[in-house]
């Protein structure tokens, strides 16, 4: 899960500037990560080029990814690959992908920065846009079930709302209040999963994960105390065009932790991922959860952060490249080793 902020379109494209080319030099510290086992690799067709700042989300033996540098989304499935483009079904639009999932109801819902999401087969197949008349809203994240349950915001708090696979939003499901409200609403990330008709959430700044059981209508909550884990302390200012505006986002980097993304583990456990600057470089942290009672059973210190987590298995994105145009790109899929 990348960073994104809610900024104005001139600014965004400043902080995006900013955000990749820290992402590109930063170097874990880690200096004793989890051991992990590899599993398999999975290549990525030479002929698709692939930015920097990349989504996944898998359903059995296919893959989408979702390049945010340069608004694309590839489906996969074996050695076959499809560009999804609206413009199939829909055309006349633009289309900058934000994130890309799959349904439980053989269905990809691309989420997107204009006309607010489109909607295609699990073969890649155009449906079409949401419906028309529904609500336009941006999901920091999103899970997609056989609904969407995604991340919604305002200055004051975080909301979980609920929409139809058409787009047509259908209920709040709960609201968060912000705790230093500029920051999270302008830093986007945390994450958001369900399981058994409970959603699991985060926000990106505090020590917080919620969960939502559908039926019940309970709302639980465990702010975690862990020793690697720095909470923000001061907000940051909510003008945008003020000139400290962009030093204090840097501080909020430098000094504070972030939360990256949200995963359901296994059958039992979700994992929180965290990043945190060390020295000179950016130590990374995965803490293990109980899904009954929100507590951490285990925390894991890792290299750099997975682009997706399910059934035990971390996948992460591995690069060679000796030249613009015989750039190798894998996706690892591993495990923790068996102790």
């Amino acid at each position: 899960m990348c960073l994104i902020f809610r900024v104005d379109w001139d600014m965004q494209k400043v902080l995006n500037l900013v955000l990749i080319n820290t992402l590109l030099l930063l170097v874990s510290v880690n200096a004793q990560p989890t051991e992990l086992t590899e599993l398999k690799k999975v290549q990525i067709p030479e002929e698709i080029f692939l930015g920097g700042l990349l989504q996944i989300d898998m359903d059995d033996d296919r893959i989408l990814i979702t390049d945010n540098s340069i608004g694309q989304v590839v489906l996969f499935k074996g050695s076959e690959w499809k560009v999804l483009d609206p413009e199939d079904c829909h055309p006349g639009f633009w289309f900058q992908p934000i994130q890309a999932k799959f349904g439980d109801n053989d269905e990809i819902f691309i989420t997107n920065s204009g006309i607010w999401g489109f909607r295609f087969k699990k073969n890649g197949e155009c449906v079409g846009a949401v419906e028309k008349g529904s609500r336009f809203f941006t999901a920091e994240n999103f899970y997609y079930g056989n609904d969407i349950v995604g991340i919604n915001a305002d200055f004051a708090q975080k909301h979980i709302n609920l929409w139809d696979k058409k787009g047509k939003e259908m209920e709040t499901l709960f609201s968060v209040t912000n705790e230093f409200p500029n920051a999270e609403y302008r830093i986007q990330g945390g994450g958001i999963f369900e399981a058994d008709n409970t959603v699991y959430f985060a926000k990106v700044l505090e020590p917080i994960i919620y969960s939502f059981n559908r039926e019940t209508k309970e709302l639980n909550s465990h702010e975690f105390n862990s020793d690697l884990f720095k909470p923000i302390t001061a907000d940051i200012s909510n003008d945008i065009k003020d000139p400290k505006f962009l030093k204090e986002v840097g501080r909020v980097f430098k000094n504070n932790s972030v939360i990256q993304s949200l995963y359901h583990l296994n059958q039992t456990t979700g994992i929180l991922f965290f990043s945190q600057n060390v020295g000179e470089g950016t130590s990374y942290y995965g803490l293990i959860f109980d899904l009954k009672d929100l507590k951490i059973k285990e925390t894991l210190i890792l290299k750099s952060l997975p682009v997706f987590v399910e059934n035990n298995e971390f996948v992460f994105i591995e690069r060679e490249s000796e030249g613009y145009e015989t750039e190798i790109v894998e996706l690892v899929f591993k495990t923790r080793k068996k102790k």
